[in-house]
């Protein structure tokens, strides 16, 4: 297994050493893929989920437990989609951070093993190609296109959207009930983003950043207790009130039994405009069936937030350096909420990492124009 470059720096003005490495995602043919599975290969929808279940596999693979996480080496990978003018293809890169509070030879060797654990867990069929010089990591990692964004101002972040919940039975006695909805999740959602990147003339860089935390039992009592506040509104409220409540303690329930498995999630785009409703759009509810009748679910649009001016700062090093320091509105207005429910905003499971966090799929004959990362020539 090729050893990565891995560049070492100090943010300015903070303690420690933040130590990275970037490697291009290398896959076999879609057409290939779509081969070596366990199910039926005349149903298409059960291969693809065959194949979506092996990155789902892979992102909880990243996971150290809670016992490696307690050393604070702010573990985090970075699945990066890059797109530079005069190209069909849209790059697929892999960024690794671990960090170490003393010495630099720390965070090397943190960097290293997840390295390793990444490189090595990877979904059959897709490969890890590490960048092997300072230069190759900037331009793999999209340092130009981050420079430019910030010039530009061309910055936003996708959020999971957060509001309290819409009162609507004045027989009732309003409660301000926090409501945190869903990434939505769908197998083919990603396509439209792709496809939307290879079009653009001018340069464009997604960012999912994944980071496994911690999600303490005393936050999971408090996730337990809004379950109870919102099936007490469920019960007693009439609709549509009462169809809200049960489905927002139906979220939190799915939150507090996932979260045993639990990561910080950020997605960042960069460039044009037009590229961030799309992967708005992508990550937006409701989902529809393939076996007929109407969509389920939420019909709230995701947020999209853009930096203020004294939060430039934050957000370039967040994508710089693989940070997840908070920026941006308070969804509850003036409302300070307890940290269990306002950090819930950056919180998934596994499965609801998979929304943002997905490696490249697209159908066995892929799609005319559109090359998704770097493709492994098997041979016959």
């Amino acid at each position: 297994m090729a050893e990565p470059f891995l560049v070492v720096d100090a943010l300015p003005g903070e303690a420690g050493y933040h130590a990275r490495f970037a490697a291009r995602v290398m896959h076999w043919p879609f057409s290939r893929l779509a081969e070596h599975v366990w199910v039926d290969r005349d149903d298409e929808f059960k291969v693809q989920l065959q194949l979506l279940d092996r990155q789902l596999r892979f992102i909880t693979a990243l996971h150290p437990g809670d016992g490696p996480l307690a050393h604070g080496r702010r573990q985090t990978v970075d699945l990066r989609y890059v797109h530079r003018p005069g190209t069909q293809r849209v790059d697929c890169v892999l960024v690794g951070k671990a960090y170490a509070a003393a010495e630099a030879e720390a965070a090397q060797a943190a960097a290293r093993a997840l390295w390793e654990t990444a490189a090595t867990a990877m979904p059959v069929g897709y490969e890890l190609a590490p960048a092997g010089s300072a230069a190759e990591f900037a331009e793999w990692s999209g340092a130009d296109i981050i420079a430019a964004a910030a010039d530009s101002r061309q910055w936003a972040e996708v959020r999971r959207p957060a509001e309290f919940l819409f009162w609507t039975d004045e027989a009732q006695v309003a409660r301000y009930l926090p409501v945190v909805y869903p990434f939505r999740w769908e197998a083919s959602g990603w396509d439209v983003v792709w496809a939307a990147m290879a079009r653009l003339a001018e340069p464009a860089l997604i960012s999912s950043s994944l980071r496994p935390v911690l999600f303490p039992a005393a936050d999971e009592r408090v996730l337990s207790d809004l379950v109870h506040d919102l099936n007490d509104v469920a019960g007693a409220a009439q609709p549509p009130l009462s169809q809200r409540a049960a489905e927002a303690a139906g979220w939190y329930q799915t939150y507090a039994l996932g979260l045993r498995t639990a990561y910080a999630v950020r997605v960042a785009v960069l460039g044009a405009p037009a590229l961030r409703w799309t992967l708005r759009s992508a990550l937006s509810g409701p989902a529809w069936s393939l076996e007929g009748g109407p969509p389920g679910g939420h019909h709230i649009q995701a947020e999209l937030a853009e930096p203020a001016e004294a939060e430039w700062p934050a957000a370039r090093r967040n994508l710089e350096f693989l940070e997840h320091a908070g920026w941006g509105p308070n969804p509850w207005g003036q409302a300070r909420l307890v940290p269990a429910i306002e950090a819930l905003r950056y919180l998934v499971d596994p499965a609801g990492a998979l929304c943002a966090f997905r490696l490249p799929l697209l159908p066995p004959a892929g799609f005319p124009g559109v090359e998704i990362g770097q493709e492994i020539n098997l041979g016959r």
